[in-house]
């Protein structure tokens, strides 16, 4: 028997919001009572449908609530608004995330953190690669010589990060590709509670120096070929033969038909390209599944280089600043109280003046309350640090780009804009420099 159109919805959505996976997730984790439900601007149509699935289910054991806007970026858990609850003890973040915050809060640690990947499109609507792709990006790959030390890194956006570990696991061999150079970006699922659940990679990585798991992340994901060997940015700094492979699509949040968008507000632009050096990798491909057909795009060198020799270009301007506000775009992500003090300290061992500025979402008019302020840092997630110089008519520069302008022996430049400020906590602390949580 054929179901109801209302029916079919109902179904799709129990799908689209692994509600099932969910609901047996919760039976084990009886503890928790006070859950809040976290949705992307354009999934809160859907919520009261998951509500309403979940509330029935568990009837009085638990109590469900819709957060209904974010704190800070969309991306971010909002562990903020959700601690308005009463006793709160999970949250459960649907659609795209910059896994900034591990599964567990730091307002309390008993909290459990829930990630939940929803893809913005039906598996059956859009291919996930071509086969003209992979070709493209295998045959970019030098030969010769060389043709041992080619890698090549393949990283699944978030919202499609689930059927990437499926079509990892079933990948078709990439001719002359040996398979122990063909790494594949894992999310690190010792630290992050992820639905539909995902296996831990096989190996973790053995690094004789002692370097921490973070420290061997590449744009925050374990990178490991076939056999659980990891590739770190150590690695890749000595390697000249690697590609990059990014599958995810612009912007979720993003509508090109927004007149304040632009390009350059894109993930995409806005964190893989800055964050992967030009010495280290030489060539990135590009593949929407969103649009129509999927998009396939090598990025040009010349590019990549504008784009991440605009920023450096800006060094100068850093070092003459007098007074520089300190924009706090998160209060959540890991780690972030120490870098707001490990600037503080390199501020004022500059001789430079300091304010910090707490204003939630930044816009311009925000700014402009401050004219006295030559330029903002901004504490963020790494997908959010990179604001255009353009679009507030101010400066606003990620840490990194202060910290190469104050400190340039510790944080030399590298021909990349870090935007993961526990990777510049880890160089700093390398150097001997410590930051703590308490100023």
């Amino acid at each position: 028997e054929a179901l109801s159109p209302s029916d079919q919805k109902h179904a799709q959505i129990r799908a689209k919001y692994h509600v099932e996976e969910l609901i047996t997730f919760l039976s084990e984790h009886p503890q928790s009572k006070s859950i809040a439900l976290q949705f992307q601007d354009d999934q809160l149509v859907d919520s009261t449908r998951v509500y309403r699935a979940l509330n029935s289910h568990f009837k009085k054991e638990r109590q469900f609530y819709v957060l209904g806007d974010t704190s800070y970026s969309a991306c971010c858990i909002d562990d903020v608004n959700a601690s308005h609850a009463k006793a709160n003890d999970m949250i459960i973040k649907f659609g795209h995330s910059c896994l900034s915050t591990k599964s567990r809060s730091k307002q309390n640690e008993d909290k459990r953190l829930v990630y939940v990947v929803t893809e913005p499109v039906s598996p059956t609507s859009s291919p996930l690669l071509t086969p003209e792709l992979l070709s493209k990006v295998v045959d970019s790959l030098p030969g010769g010589e060389e043709a041992g030390q080619a890698q090549l890194l393949i990283y699944f956006d978030f919202s499609y990060y689930s059927r990437g570990l499926q079509w990892w696991s079933q990948a078709p061999a990439l001719q002359s590709l040996a398979p122990q150079n063909v790494y594949f970006g894992h999310v690190d699922t010792d630290s992050f509670i992820l639905m539909p659940g995902s296996p831990s990679p096989s190996k973790k990585p053995e690094d004789p120096s002692g370097a921490s798991l973070d420290e061997a992340k590449v744009l925050g994901r374990l990178f490991r070929n076939s056999e659980g060997e990891t590739v770190t940015e150590e690695d890749l700094a000595k390697n000249k033969a690697t590609r990059f492979l990014y599958i995810g699509d612009y912007d979720e949040y993003a509508e090109e038909d927004d007149p304040d968008w632009a390009p350059s507000q894109s993930r995409y632009q806005k964190f893989i390209l800055p964050n992967l050096s030009l010495e280290s990798v030489q060539e990135v491909f590009h593949f929407s599944p969103q649009r129509a057909g999927g998009e396939e795009k090598a990025v040009a060198d010349k590019a990549r280089q504008k784009l991440i020799m605009k920023r450096y270009g800006n060094l100068e301007r850093l070092e003459t600043a007098e007074i520089v506000g300190i924009l706090i775009g998160t209060v959540v992500c890991d780690n972030h109280m120490k870098i707001i003090n490990f600037l503080k300290r390199v501020l004022l061992a500059q001789g430079k003046k300091y304010y910090e500025v707490l204003i939630g979402k930044i816009n311009e008019p925000k700014l402009r309350n401050f004219q006295f302020i030559d330029l903002y840092v901004i504490i963020a997630c790494p997908e959010m640090s990179l604001v255009d110089f353009k679009r507030f008519n101010t400066h606003v520069v990620t840490p990194h780009e202060l910290l190469m302008a104050l400190r340039p022996q510790t944080f030399p430049w590298q021909s990349k804009i870090i935007t993961n400020f526990n990777t510049l906590l880890a160089m700093a602390e390398g150097q001997g420099e410590q930051a703590s949580e308490n100023q």
